[in-house]
C-alpha cells in the first residue's frame, strides 16, 4: 500500500507519517497511545492481515484505529467480520466483481512499477541523481553497459516500465565479497545458499538511479539474540543500539531484529557497490548518493527514522573501502536437501501427481505456491481467519523452489540458481509472489508465498485486443488459430513490449519468449483463463470439424 500512496504523491508531503506494518514494533508505546492510526490496504480479500496488525498495535498501546481500503472483492463482503474487523470502523472506496477484480489486480503492480522503486519494502533504497546524458540512455544501452562490467546481469524491465521510462535490472553477486564478510551470524547449512544481489531501477523522467541492495542471510534464532551479528564494528554498534529499543513481534518474536540485521547488511553492501557504479556514469559531475527519511520511516517508524536516516547518510558520505568486482559467471551451489524438507517434498509429490514433470519453470513456481496455499488451508478448515494468516507466513525458500525445479524440469530447461533468482525478482515485481520472513525450525529466513493477487498480465493484453476487435467488428467471430498468429507476430516484431512469460538466457538478455509455438501455448492459456473469469466465450460452431479451432466472441 505505501507504493500506491507514493504513486499518488510524495510521501514526504503526506499530511501524516506513513509507515508500513514492519514499523509497528519500532514505534514507542507513548507514541501509539497518543496516535490515531489509519490502517490502509489496496485490496481487502478477507481482512485477516489487517485485523492481525490492528490487534497487535492495540496490544502495544494504540488507542484509536480505523481502516481504509482502496477496493474490496465483492464476493468476500462480510468475511472481514470473521477476521475481527468491524464494518463501522472501515471505509471501502470501491467494490469489484470478479470480472473487474482480475483486471485491477493485474494492472495495479504494473502501475506501481512506474514509480521506479521495488514493490518489496524490506531493503534500503539509495538514490543517485543522473546527468541528462545518463538518464537518456535506453534500456538496451544500460543493459549493454552493465554487462560490460558485471558478469551476472539480467534485464527485468517490463513493458509497462519501459513505457513509463523506467529500466529494471538485477545484478547477482556483483562485488568480490560474500555475505560472510558482512554478517557473522549467518547459517551455512546445506540447502541454505545465501542470496546477495543489487537491484537497479533507472528512471529517465526523474533522472535518478535507485540502488536496492539485497542481502538475505539465514540466521539461527540464538545468533539474532546476541550482539556481534555484523562484522563491521560501527555497523554492529548501530544494530545493537537499534534492537535495544524494539519490542517482540507476533507470531515470530525476533522478526524485527532479523529485519534490522538484513537491512543494515544490505545497506553496507549497497554502500560498497556505489564505488563501482560511479565508474559507469558518463558525466563525472557531483556524486550525491542519498537515502530518504520517508523510505526509512516505512520500516522503522517516525520515532526512529530521523536519527537512523541521519546516521546512514553520514556513512554514505564517509570514506568507503574499495571492493573489486566479482568477474566470474556464477555456478550453481550443490543441490542439497531442502531447507524445509517436509514442505518441499510434499509440494514435489503433488506436482508429480498433477503431471508437472517436464513443465516450464514459470509454471512450476506458480503451481508450487498454489499447492502450499491449499496445503495450509487444509491444515485448519475450522478456523478461516487463523488459517488465512498462517498462509501469509508459510512459503518456500529460493533454495527449496530451485530444488523442486531441478527435480522436475526437462534436462535442457533445468534452471540455474541465477535464473531462479531472476525469476523470483520478476514475479515479486508483478505481485505474483510475496516474500515473507518466517521461522523454519530454529532458523529465521525469507520464503515466498503466492500473492494475494495472481495477475496474468498477458491475459490482460489479450482481453484488451479482443475488446478492440469487438468494437471494430461487432458480433464477428475470431478464430483462435488466426488470433494466435496475430499475437505471435506482435511478440516477434515488438520484442520487449508483449508481456509473455519470462525466460533467462546465459547473458540475461532475453526476458520474454517470442517463439511462435510458445506464444500459441500462452495465448491458449490466456483464453482459457479469460473464459474461466467469465469475460469471454469460447464456442464451437455447428459445422465445426474435430480439428477445427474454436472461434471467439
Amino acid at each position: 500500500m505505501p507504493r500506491l500512496l507514493e504513486y499518488q504523491g510524495d510521501l514526504e508531503s503526506a499530511p501524516c507519517p506513513v509507515v508500513s506494518e514492519r514499523a509497528l514494533p519500532w514505534i514507542s508505546e507513548q507514541t501509539l497511545r497518543s496516535a490515531h492510526a489509519r490502517f490502509c490496504d489496496d485490496i481487502l480479500n478477507v481482512g485477516t492481515t489487517l485485523s492481525h496488525y490492528v490487534q497487535y498495535a492495540v496490544s502495544c498501546g494504540l488507542q484509536r484505529a480505523s481502516v481504509l481500503v482502496f477496493a474490496r472483492r465483492e464476493q468476500n463482503r462480510g468475511r472481514e467480520e470473521q477476521a475481527g474487523l468491524s464494518e463501522r470502523d472501515m471505509t471501502v472506496l470501491r467494490s469489484f466483481d470478479e470480472r473487474s477484480y482480475w483486471q485491477f489486480e493485474t494492472a495495479l503492480p504494473q502501475v506501481l512499477l512506474s514509480v521506479g522503486k521495488p514493490y518489496d519494502l524490506d531493503f534500503p533504497i539509495i538514490s543517485v541523481p543522473l546527468s541528462e546524458t545518463d538518464a537518456s540512455r535506453s534500456v538496451e544501452e544500460w543493459h549493454a553497459l552493465l554487462q560490460r562490467v558485471f558478469p551476472n546481469v539480467c534485464n527485468l524491465t517490463t513493458p509497462s516500465q519501459r513505457l513509463a521510462g523506467v529500466a529494471s535490472f538485477t545484478l547477482l553477486e556483483p562485488l568480490d565479497i560474500s555475505l560472510e564478510d558482512l554478517v557473522r551470524s549467518y547459517s551455512a547449512l546445506p540447502g541454505s545458499a545465501q542470496v546477495v544481489k543489487i537491484r537497479l531501477y533507472i528512471s529517465q523522467r526523474a533522472r535518478v538511479i535507485r540502488v536496492v541492495p539485497i542481502c538475505i542471510p539465514i540466521v539461527e534464532e540464538e545468533a539474532i539474540r546476541s550482539n556481534g551479528s555484523l562484522r563491521d564494528p560501527a555497523l554492529d554498534d548501530l544494530f545493537t543500539s537499534l534492537v535495544a529499543r524494539v519490542r517482540d513481534a507476533d507470531p515470530f518474536p525476533l522478526e524485527p531484529r532479523y529485519n534490522c540485521l538484513v537491512y543494515l547488511a544490505s545497506f553496507e553492501y549497497g554502500r560498497l557497490f556505489l564505488g563501482q557504479l560511479r565508474r559507469l556514469a558518463e558525466d563525472a559531475g557531483p556524486w550525491r548518493p542519498a537515502i530518504s527519511e520517508a523510505d526509512v520511516r516505512l520500516l522503522f517508524g517516525h520515532d526512529m527514522a530521523p536519527s537512523l536516516a541521519h546516521k546512514l547518510r553520514e556513512r554514505l558520505n564517509g570514506e568507503c573501502p574499495k571492493v573489486g568486482i566479482h568477474r566470474r559467471k556464477l555456478g550453481d551451489p550443490p543441490l542439497a536437501e531442502p531447507l524445509d524438507s517436509s514442505l518441499a517434498e510434499y509440494v514435489l509429490t503433488e506436482l508429480v501427481a498433477g503431471g508437472y514433470e517436464g513443465a516450464p519453470v514459470t509454471n512450476l513456481v506458480r503451481e508450487a505456491l498454489k499447492i502450499v496455499d491449499r496445503q495450509v488451508e487444509a491444515d485448519d478448515p475450522s478456523n478461516p481467519p487463523r488459517k488465512d494468516y498462517a498462509r501469509l507466513r508459510t512459503g518456500l525458500s529460493l533454495c527449496d523452489l530451485w530444488w523442486i525445479a531441478r527435480k522436475l524440469c526437462a534436462i535442457p530447461e533445468k534452471p540455474s540458481f541465477a535464473a531462479m533468482s531472476f525469476l523470483l525478482d520478476y514475479y515479486i515485481d508483478l505481485g505474483v509472489i510475496v516474500p515473507v520472513v518466517t521461522k523454519v525450525r530454529s532458523l529465521y529466513c525469507r520464503v515466498y508465498r503466492r500473492g494475494e493477487a495472481d495477475p496474468v498480465e498477458y491475459a490482460q493484453l489479450v482481453h484488451q485486443l479482443l475488446i478492440e476487435h469487438e468494437e471494430a467488428h461487432p458480433n464477428s467471430s475470431l478464430d483462435t488459430t488466426f488470433f494466435t498468429k496475430i499475437m505471435a507476430a506482435q511478440a516477434i516484431y515488438h520484442p520487449g513490449l508483449v508481456p509473455l512469460e519470462p525466460v533467462f538466457d546465459l547473458y540475461g538478455a532475453v526476458p520474454y519468449v517470442a517463439l511462435p509455438e510458445a506464444v500459441e501455448r500462452q495465448t491458449m492459456r490466456a483464453l482459457e483463463f479469460l473464459r474461466d473469469k467469465g469475460v469471454i466465450h469460447l464456442v464451437t460452431p455447428d459445422d465445426a470439424k474435430d480439428d477445427q479451432q474454436l472461434p471467439l466472441f
